[in-house]
């Protein structure tokens, strides 16, 4: 998988894990972005070398989230 494909899914984790994060979403938002946070984990822990390429999401998603923090 390129960066620029691992890229795209941390920003899509992000969008998600910012929605059910937020005191201000509904239920099924929070519920919604939970559901696709799983699915695209589990998606992407079943391709070859799942585990390395979910664990560099994941350290993209960390840094893009601290980021927001920071702002």
């Amino acid at each position: 998988m390129t960066r620029k494909q691992k890229s795209k899914h941390a920003a899509n984790i992000v969008k998600w894990e910012l929605i059910h994060r937020d005191p201000g979403s509904s239920y099924e938002d929070k519920r919604n972005a939970e559901s696709n946070i799983l699915q695209l984990s589990n998606m992407l822990l079943c391709l070859p070398h799942g585990f390395e390429i979910m664990e560099d999401i994941d350290n993209m998603v960390q840094q893009q989230l601290q980021n927001k923090e920071i702002s």
